[in-house]
């Protein structure tokens, strides 16, 4: 174990090094419940929270409430970078530095993103809250202090062109980023179904928006995200919310090429039988025709013979 527990309600709050964290009656020791993530593979090495029956804890890339009662999850908000430090708690917020240069605000009852803000490196510094401001230390040598609304607010939005493909079929990412710069760097993010990530940078355009295509690689449900980092200018960053991609495997068909050629095959095979049957009908009857003329030659000419004999008896 690395990270220290908490203890609050009877209850001794600790983790393991990796996937799970305990609730622990603290005057018997025995373990009362277990909250375990398979897919989480870091370091536990952050402490939990504890406030009014809820426990805040850090789950993979994500800030997980569960109930600190039994250890069910209450709410689970998907960050996507990695989390090492304990997040901080004050006036219903919670306050997130990841080590991927960035710290978020999420609201302590839902989960919900009420604040981002990005930073030149990457972090191991738990926020200190006093008086309405956030304090933290960051790697690249600068102590930062936030305060509640430092600056107009940003906007970005990352839309897709349909929600569900195929593997190996393109989607069209879209979207647009308040205010409307042009050449604005932004980092498009898809969460992978595995766990892994695939940052895309691209630059916006003409009013903020940006466009670009992207094909995944792997079938699973998938999440796209985008962020903007503020140049310290007089807007804060910010990051969308997650848009949701399913990816399905591709289902075998019948070419339309080859529905083409059988359909002209039957055509073909259609039109030979009747062609045939047509030919042979004709055959039949002009052999008829030909039998009727036959008979009525023979009776004419059995006829002249007949008058023929009869001129020469009477003579």
């Amino acid at each position: 174990m690395h990270a220290s527990p908490t203890v609050a309600d009877g209850m001794v709050f600790a983790s393991s090094n990796t996937k799970e964290y305990y609730g622990i009656n603290a005057m018997t020791g025995n373990t009362i419940w277990t909250f375990r993530d398979e897919a989480a593979i870091g370091f536990i090495v952050s402490s939990t929270i504890y406030k009014d029956g809820k426990l805040f804890l850090v789950d993979h890339f994500s800030i997980a409430c569960v109930d600190a009662k039994n250890g069910h999850t209450i709410w689970n908000s998907f960050l996507g970078e990695e989390l090492y430090v304990s997040p901080s708690y004050a006036d219903g917020k919670l306050y997130v530095v990841t080590d991927q240069r960035s710290i978020y605000v999420l609201n302590a009852t839902n989960g919900g993103k009420l604040g981002y803000f990005g930073t030149n490196s990457n972090s191991w510094s738990s926020p200190a809250i006093y008086e309405g401001r956030v304090y933290f230390g960051n790697n690249d040598w600068n102590v930062y202090c936030l305060a509640e609304y430092p600056a107009l607010t940003s906007n970005v939005t990352v839309e897709l062109t349909k929600p569900k493909v195929v593997l190996g079929e393109s989607i069209t990412v879209s979207g647009r980023l308040t205010p409307g710069m042009v050449n604005a760097s932004l980092m498009v993010t898809f969460a992978k179904p595995d766990g892994a990530m695939d940052n895309i940078q691209v630059a916006t355009l003409e009013k903020g928006a940006f466009i670009f295509s992207y094909t995944p690689d792997m079938v699973g449900n998938w999440t796209v995200a985008a962020k903007w980092q503020s140049d310290k200018g007089y807007f804060t960053s910010s990051s969308s919310s997650n848009s949701p991609l399913e990816v399905v495997e591709v289902v075998e068909s019948t070419p339309v090429g080859y529905i083409y050629v059988i359909a002209a095959a039957v055509v073909m095979i259609v039109t030979f039988v009747v062609v045939y049957a047509y030919i042979k009908r004709m055959r039949a009857r002009s052999r008829l025709q030909l039998s009727h003329l036959n008979e009525l030659v023979s009776k004419r000419l059995r006829l002249r013979q007949q008058q023929a004999y009869s001129r020469n008896t009477s003579t």
